[in-house]
């Protein structure tokens, strides 16, 4: 939970939570009241950038360049001020406590992948979209 590695208090259901929830909310999106993880579980944090993927893609389909540049500035800014504030520590703390191969090997690949994610997002905002 993004709360507990940026919170103070090391607490779920804190700032950050409270964060994506108005930038879910900036979407159109709501958090489905019979579910129960927080808003900023990772997971619910990785759905939420699939969802801004697949709406650039839709921008780009529809032949949008604006549009597919503002969901690219989305998920970049989101990636920035939320995912790669805390999921690099969380990787690391799973890597250092995984006792399965297979959890370390994520780990090291979730966090390898979001950092080029950015990298990438932040060279395609300033590039043509092909539409």
């Amino acid at each position: 939970y993004e709360s507990v590695y940026t919170s103070a208090e090391r607490l779920k259901e804190q700032e950050a939570m409270d964060q994506v929830l108005a930038v879910y909310a900036e979407e159109g999106l709501a958090r489905a009241e019979n579910y129960p993880e927080p808003a900023d579980q990772l997971g619910v944090e990785l759905e939420f950038m699939g969802y801004l993927c697949e709406k650039t893609i839709d921008a780009v389909d529809s032949g949008d360049e604006a549009a597919a540049r503002g969901y690219m500035k989305k998920q970049s800014a989101f990636l920035h001020t939320h995912l790669l504030n805390w999921v690099p520590s969380f990787c690391k703390d799973l890597e250092g406590i995984a006792e399965e191969e297979f959890y370390r090997a994520a780990a090291v690949i979730t966090a390898e992948f979001l950092k080029e994610d950015g990298l990438l997002l932040d060279e395609l905002i300033n590039t043509p979209v092909n539409v």
